[in-house]
């Protein structure tokens, strides 16, 4: 008998002691979020119809997929890490241009971030722009711009960026 008063106060006192240096309710630790496809498609039949919007609404390790079209963003701004910004087709299917003076696509302060498949158009800037970033790569992209201060691609402040059979165009 008194070995088991014994146990049942060490179970009382564990109880306590544990009780005591439990989180409070809702401060538990959280399951990490699986990462989201998200789709873009002008015409509508997506949940979103700009990339920015798509872009605005990415987590870490999400993928952005966008259906052939075009897309005139006035400069989309990319400005979240760990993403994948895709076109569900290879060459032209997928463009972006800017209607405003500036480049089609403003990418800055990232990590990792990929760009495939998409054309990349402005008609008086670059088209692309890659400002204080790292391990940005793109991969089958068209840029093309038309009288563009920089070039087509302007890239400054940043490191490892991968370029693998892109095509540039314009002066």
């Amino acid at each position: 008998m008194r070995i088991g008063a014994q146990v049942l106060g060490a179970v009382i006192l564990m109880s306590a002691m544990w009780g005591f240096f439990m989180l409070p309710a809702g401060t538990e630790a959280s399951e990490p979020i699986a990462p989201t496809v998200r789709y873009v498609d002008a015409a509508g039949s997506s949940t979103y119809t700009t990339i920015q919007d798509a872009v605005d609404d990415a987590a870490d390790g999400d993928t952005i997929i966008i259906a052939a079209g075009d897309y005139d963003e006035s400069q989309l701004n990319v400005g979240q890490s760990n993403i994948l910004i895709q076109g569900n087709t290879s060459g032209t299917g997928v463009r972006i241009t800017c209607g405003l003076s500036g480049p089609s696509a403003y990418v800055h302060d990232v990590t990792n971030v990929t760009f495939m498949n998409i054309n990349f158009t402005s008609t008086d800037y670059q088209a692309m722009r890659v400002h204080l970033s790292d391990n940005v790569t793109f991969t089958g992209c068209i840029f093309w711009t038309q009288g563009g201060t920089y070039g087509s691609l302007f890239v400054d402040n940043c490191e490892n960026i991968t370029i693998a059979g892109d095509f540039f165009s314009g002066t």
